[in-house]
């Protein structure tokens, strides 16, 4: 805040000044003789007074702190008309501070929190699932290209690999993480201060983690460990279905691994049933 000489009837010269310069990208409130309140360059609130006007220097200094730490919220992720819509609403809050009125600028600024929250929260919901997405069409499109360069190293190393079944696991592991994923996103609890870029790569992580489930339920199968009934292609993919959309299930399987201790073994059902509902 900074205070400058007064100014003439109809435009205060610093008023006139913060115009010139095009520090004013978004005028909140102008008041002739008293102050001006807006959002810089960079959509931070600030404002200018006139030195023959009076500021209320307490609840100024209350609602500018409050201000101050909303403004901190990460925003930058967020489409531009939402981050000012939330600038304007603390651009209006100290507003209020400068005419004395605390308990109206506590309830916008409470306005702005929210506001601000919830969106945020939609658009954590939208990154992840961008994430998520990504990597399970990437599965999908890469599974029988893949197969095939799998199964062309197996051969050549004098093994086999079950093509077909390769990309039922891959493509079946996938599509269960994702409906996984789509089931609980309305209760997930995600961070929105962390950003876009982390929420994509959580996303994608639990896709990749999903097939790499699938890959163990299917060896898991196919060893006789468990389900030995399913070792056919119908079986894997119901298999791998239920091995993508839990973790539980998964971890399931990897208890019964023989010569583990079984202290160290996670503590959890192996029953499809239980894994549906995990």
């Amino acid at each position: 805040m900074r205070s400058t000489a007064a100014g003439e009837p109809q435009l205060d010269p610093w008023y006139e000044e913060l115009k010139t310069k095009g520090e004013i990208r978004h005028l909140i409130r102008y008041e002739e003789h008293k102050f001006a309140v807006f959002l810089d360059k960079v959509l931070h609130v600030d404002w200018e007074t006139d030195t023959t006007f009076q500021v209320p220097t307490r609840v100024v200094g209350l609602v500018s702190n409050d201000v101050a730490l909303l403004q901190a919220t990460p925003i930058d992720d967020l489409p531009e008309v939402l981050r000012l819509n939330f600038r304007v609403m603390l651009g209006e809050a100290m507003t209020r501070g400068l005419e004395g009125d605390r308990r109206s600028a506590s309830s916008i600024l409470h306005s702005a929190e929210s506001f601000i929250r919830s969106r945020a929260a939609e658009h954590a919901r939208v990154w992840y699932l961008e994430g998520a997405g990504a990597v399970a069409l990437a599965a999908l499109l890469v599974a029988l290209p893949g197969g095939l360069l799998v199964a062309w190293i197996a051969d050549r190393i004098g093994t086999h690999i079950d093509l077909p079944n390769f990309v039922v696991v891959s493509t079946f592991g996938a599509i269960g993480a994702l409906l996984s994923i789509l089931l609980r996103m309305g209760a997930a609890q995600l961070a929105p201060d962390a950003g876009r870029r982390l929420h994509q790569i959580e996303g994608g992580s639990r896709v990749l983690a999903g097939i790499l489930g699938a890959l163990v339920a299917h060896v898991a199968v196919f060893s006789g460990l468990v389900m030995p009934d399913l070792a056919s292609r119908a079986g894997v993919g119901l298999v791998s279905l239920l091995a993508g959309s839990s973790e539980r299930f998964v971890r399931g399987i990897l208890e019964r691994v023989p010569g583990v201790d079984p202290e160290d073994r996670p503590v959890v059902s192996s029953d499809p049933e239980a894994a549906i509902d995990a």
